[in-house]
C-alpha cells in the first residue's frame, strides 16, 4: 500500500496596498488594530482614564510643585496594581451581573454591605466636595471671584446634568465625572 504524498498549499500572498489606492481599505485596517489594542487595554483603560477627574488632576498638580519629578516613580508601582483592580472588579460584575453590595450581603452577611457602602458614599461625598473645591479654584483662577461663589452653581448644573437622563450623550465631550449616579446606584442595590 502507497503511503499518500501531503501536499502544502501555498499561502495567498496580500497584495501591497497603497494609500492612493485603496484608501478604504487601510482605514478599515487602521481601524481594525485600535480596536484589536482597545479590547487587550479593556475597561480598565477607561476606568484610569475616567480617574482623572478635577480632583486628581489638582492633586497631580501640587504634587508635582512640591516634589518636582521625585514621585514620579510611584506610577510605574501603582498602574499595574490599579490595572489589577480595576480588571477583577470588572470581572466580577461581568460574571455575577451583580453590585458589590448585592455580592458583599450574599457572602459575608448585611452589615459588612452595610459598613462597605457607608465608606463607599463617605468616599463618593468626598469626591464629589473636592471636585467642586478643584473646579471653582480653577473658576478662580479664570474669574478672579472667590472660590466659594461657583461651588453652588456648579453643583447645580451638574446635578441638572446628570439627572436630566442625556447624561451619556454630554458625559464624553465635557470630561466631567458624574458621581452622583454611583451615589444612587449603590443606595439602591442595597435597598434591593
Amino acid at each position: 500500500m502507497e503511503q499518500p504524498k501531503i501536499v502544502q498549499a501555498e499561502k495567498p500572498s496580500r497584495p501591497v496596498v497603497t494609500p492612493t489606492e485603496a484608501p478604504g481599505r487601510l482605514a478599515t485596517a487602521t481601524r481594525s488594530k485600535l480596536h484589536q489594542l482597545l479590547r487587550l487595554l479593556g475597561p480598565g483603560f477607561l476606568s484610569g482614564m475616567a480617574g482623572n477627574d478635577a480632583t486628581a488632576l489638582t492633586t497631580y498638580a501640587i504634587d508635582g510643585a512640591r516634589a518636582g519629578y521625585g514621585h514620579l516613580w510611584l506610577m510605574v508601582l501603582a498602574t499595574p496594581m490599579y490595572q489589577a483592580v480595576q480588571f477583577s472588579c470588572a470581572k466580577i460584575g461581568r460574571i455575577t451581573q451583580k453590585g458589590l453590595s448585592d455580592i458583599l450581603r450574599e457572602h459575608y452577611g448585611l452589615w459588612v454591605a452595610l459598613l462597605a457602602t457607608l465608606v463607599l458614599v463617605i468616599a463618593n461625598v468626598a469626591l464629589i466636595a473636592g471636585d467642586l473645591v478643584a473646579i471653582g479654584s480653577g473658576l478662580d483662577l479664570i474669574t478672579g471671584l472667590p472660590w466659594v461663589w461657583f461651588v453652588i452653581p456648579v453643583a447645580a448644573l451638574l446635578w441638572y446634568l446628570t439627572g436630566s437622563g442625556s447624561s451619556f450623550q454630554w458625559q464624553p465631550s465635557c470630561g466631567i465625572s458624574p458621581s452622583t449616579k454611583v451615589l444612587s446606584r449603590s443606595s439602591s442595590s442595597l435597598a434591593s
